[in-house]
């Protein structure tokens, strides 16, 4: 038995595994994970977490309810001070992701209602960790 969050969140990794982006990046594998941070030594692969963030649940009427999940998706990979075509390389997957995200309008039993990027990326990782981290929100609606 898992909750219909779980249930997108794995959908949601298995189907970002399974695509196909331009190299260098063409082969990827996400994770659905409760804990989306590496220790930042091991940061020198490429890791895309799939978190469970936010559920809602609304009544609509007798024997009618909504689900409004929210799943996160975290792109990190630690990459050279002063690199911005690594930088470029991540926002670039980062963009093909949500892209895929949008194309796939459907993950579990939830459709697709809206993708954010915020933050793009974040400028205290990458100052302070020399760490590329950018998050993409993705809003889905099911039946409950």
């Amino acid at each position: 038995m898992d909750a219909v969050i779980v249930r997108v969140a794995d959908a949601i990794a298995s189907g970002i595994t399974g695509a196909v982006f331009s190299p260098p990046y063409a082969d990827v594998e996400a994770e659905r994970t409760y804990e989306p941070y590496y220790n930042i030594e091991k940061m020198s692969e490429l890791a895309i977490f799939v978190v469970p963030k936010t559920r809602a649940f609304s009544v609509l009427g007798r024997s009618v309810a909504e689900n409004d999940i929210q799943v996160d998706i975290g792109v990190q990979k630690k990459i050279a001070r002063g690199s911005p075509t690594q930088a470029d390389e991540l926002m670039f997957l980062t963009q093909e992701i949500m892209a895929f995200i949008h194309a796939s309008k459907h993950f579990a039993e939830c459709r697709v209602t809206g993708i954010e990027n915020a933050p793009v990326f974040s400028p205290d990782h990458m100052i302070n960790f020399g760490v590329f981290v950018s998050v993409i929100t993705v809003t889905l609606l099911g039946e409950g």
